[in-house]
C-alpha cells in the first residue's frame, strides 16, 4: 500500500478527538503546574515534548505497511527470546527485579517489546498452521510452546503481570481463531 493510499484510510475523527484531548489535558497540566508566583514549571513542557514524539512515533505507524511484519514474524520471535534471555544474563536489577537492560544512558524493558512481538508472532502462526476451523489440539501446541517459553523468561525476571498478560492475548487470539468447545472447555478445566 502506497503512503498515499495508507493516508486516506485514516479515522480523521478520532486523530482530531485524539488531539483534543492532548489538548485538554496539557491544559489541565500546565494550569495545575502554574505556581502562585506566576512561574509554571516544566511539567507542560515536557508533555508537549513527548506528545510531539508520541504525534510523530503515531504518523510513522500510520504509515508503514503492517503486512510486512508477516514475514518478520520469526526474526521477531527469535530477537524476543534473545532479549529477554540478555536480561536474565546482563540485566539491571532494581527493587529486586531483573527486568531492565542499560542501553547507554537509557535502561530498556525488553518484556515490554516482547507483549507486541508475541501478538504479532501468534497471529503469524496460528495464520500459517491453521487448517479449517474448528481446531483441535494439535494445531495450537506450536503456538502455545512460543508463547509458554516467552511467558517462562520473562516470569525469571520476576514479572508475573507481564506473564499473565503475553498468556492472555496468546489465549484470545488462539480462541478468535476458531477452536473446537471440547478442547476449549478442557484447558478452562
Amino acid at each position: 500500500m502506497t503512503p498515499r493510499a495508507a493516508w486516506r484510510q485514516v479515522d480523521w475523527g478520532f486523530l482530531l478527538l485524539l488531539a483534543v484531548l492532548c489538548g485538554l489535558g496539557l491544559t489541565v497540566l500546565w494550569s495545575a503546574s502554574h505556581g502562585p508566583d506566576g512561574r509554571v514549571a516544566g511539567y507542560a513542557a515536557r508533555q508537549a515534548r513527548w506528545m510531539a514524539i508520541g504525534g510523530a512515533v503515531l504518523a510513522g505507524a500510520l504509515a508503514f505497511d503492517y503486512r510486512r511484519l508477516e514475514s518478520w514474524a520469526p526474526w521477531i520471535y527469535l530477537g524476543t527470546l534473545l532479549t529477554l534471555a540478555a536480561v536474565l544474563a546482563v540485566g539491571h536489577t532494581t527493587m529486586g527485579a531483573q527486568r531492565w537492560i542499560a542501553v547507554g544512558p537509557v535502561r530498556v524493558q525488553p518484556s515490554e517489546f516482547a507483549k507486541i512481538a508475541i501478538a504479532v508472532v501468534t497471529a503469524h502462526v496460528l495464520a500459517r498452521e491453521s487448517s479449517d476451523p474448528p481446531y483441535g489440539l494439535r494445531p495450537l501446541l506450536v503456538p502455545a510452546a512460543m508463547v509458554g517459553l516467552a511467558c517462562l523468561l520473562v516470569l525469571l525476571q520476576p514479572d508475573l503481570g507481564t506473564a499473565v498478560l503475553m498468556a492472555g492475548v496468546a489465549a484470545v487470539q488462539i480462541l478468535f481463531q476458531g477452536v473446537r468447545r471440547g478442547v476449549l472447555v478442557g484447558g478452562l478445566g
